[in-house]
C-alpha cells in the first residue's frame, strides 16, 4: 500500500520514495510516435523566451533543467517563467 503525504493539495511526497515515472515512453515507441507524426518540413522554430514559455509552459507542469547552478542552465527561461 502506498504511504504518502499531500502538501498543500499539489505535491504528493511517497514515504519510500518511488513512485511512477513521469512522462516516461519506451525510446521505440517514441521512434515510432516520432516517425509518424512528426513534421519533416525546414521550419524557424527560433522563438523569443516570452513566447517560448507562452506556448510551452502551462500551470502545473514539471520542469527540469540540467546543469550545475546558474552554470549552463536557461535562466532567461527560468526568469520568463517567474514572471
Amino acid at each position: 500500500m502506498e504511504k504518502s503525504l499531500e502538501v498543500k493539495g499539489m505535491l504528493k511526497i511517497l514515504d519510500e520514495g518511488e513512485a511512477e515515472l513521469i512522462g516516461w515512453m519506451d525510446p521505440d515507441e517514441a521512434r515510432e510516435y516520432f516517425a509518424k507524426n512528426k513534421s519533416k518540413a525546414m521550419v524557424d522554430k527560433r522563438m523569443s523566451p516570452e513566447e517560448a514559455v507562452k506556448r510551452f509552459i502551462r500551470s502545473g507542469d514539471y520542469i527540469a533543467f540540467g546543469g550545475f547552478g546558474h552554470v549552463r542552465t536557461p535562466m532567461v527561461i527560468i526568469y520568463e517563467i517567474i514572471r
